[in-house]
């Protein structure tokens, strides 16, 4: 027997399974490389809130949970792409309260924004998404859901993300705390339980201290009905509209310094549509022309004083 040409048969029939042992099946069939396990969370680079990019698992998106810390709009992000040189595309969707337990129902998400990268980096790295100009603030304190799903999964071939530890994993920075809890399916919302614990893999970027909440109205005539509007509250967020005939204030309240003169006069609360906005019809009595009003609303979930308005009934 010819024992050199039997040990090369025997080495080249246990390669495979060498390798097959080093591999394990992703969450949507295919084999990947273990995970890279690494040191921790990046650098975290201003305005922005990094996982990390270790990878190990993938299907085509991640649910996690975000706590603002200060009022901040989400910008962009970096998603952690299975294969390099695709186009991928990216929606982005968000909820007031926890994702837990809405990861299969549509009708609970608001979408924030859309956006592609039409030529991945790749495992290992992050792909950018612009995600920028929605309008949407999300208000300090306030617990949101966030939902990403590789929309074009079947095509690009999805994203990788981390088996966790712990449900959630938490990380956080001075202006965000980060909850990653599962990975999800294809189609966005399909049937099927989410897969948990996994670790979303990549960067959230924005700006934080958006735009605060601001008043408008229209339609402000004696004898007719006027419109208030706030734009850019907190989604979801309880917001109260006061007024004053006798002048602007300041006067000291418990949601700050607002610019109304005492007695001031508190119409009925409203709250603010996903996207932070919300209105309220008002009758205008038919005596009231030429006199002066000031106006000035609060978003509760901050508080947050919007703009005020000095106006002449018309």
């Amino acid at each position: 027997m010819n024992i050199p040409l039997l040990c090369s048969i025997t080495l080249a029939l246990a390669a495979p399974l060498a390798t097959a042992q080093n591999l394990q099946v992703a969450d949507d069939g295919p084999l990947v490389p273990p995970e890279m396990i690494g040191p921790g969370p990046a650098a975290q680079v201003p305005g922005s809130l990094t996982t990390h990019f270790n990878g190990g698992n993938g299907f085509a998106g991640n649910t996690f949970d975000i706590t603002p810390l200060v009022d901040m709009e989400i910008t962009g992000l970096d998603f952690h792409a299975r294969y390099a040189a695709r186009q991928s595309d990216i929606d982005v969707y968000y909820k007031i309260g926890t994702s837990v337990g809405f990861e299969q129902d549509a009708t609970a998400w608001t979408l924030l924004a859309s956006g592609s990268n039409t030529n991945t980096n790749g495992p290992g790295m992050g792909s950018f998404v612009d995600l920028s100009g929605n309008g949407v603030t999300f208000a300090t304190g306030t617990l949101c859901g966030i939902y990403m799903d590789n929309v074009n999964y079947a095509v690009s071939g999805g994203i990788s993300y981390t088996n966790g530890v712990t449900t959630p994993e938490v990380f956080r920075n001075n202006d965000l705390v980060l909850e990653a809890y599962s990975g999800t399916r294809s189609p966005a919302f399909t049937a099927g339980a989410p897969f948990i614990p996994r670790v979303w893999n990549g960067t959230l970027y924005y700006e934080a201290g958006a735009a605060g909440p601001s008043l408008s109205v229209a339609n402000l005539i004696a004898g007719s009905t006027c419109t208030l509007s706030v734009a850019g509250a907190g989604p979801g967020a309880t917001c109260i509209i006061a007024y004053s005939v006798v002048g602007g204030g300041p006067t000291n309240t418990p949601v700050g310094d607002v610019d109304l003169s005492l007695p001031i006069r508190q119409l009925p609360s409203i709250s603010a549509d996903a996207n932070g906005d919300a209105s309220l019809s008002a009758s205008v009595p038919p005596h009231v022309g030429g006199i002066s009003v000031w106006i000035q609303a609060v978003d509760l979930s901050g508080p947050t004083l919007t703009n005020s308005l000095a106006e002449v009934i018309g």
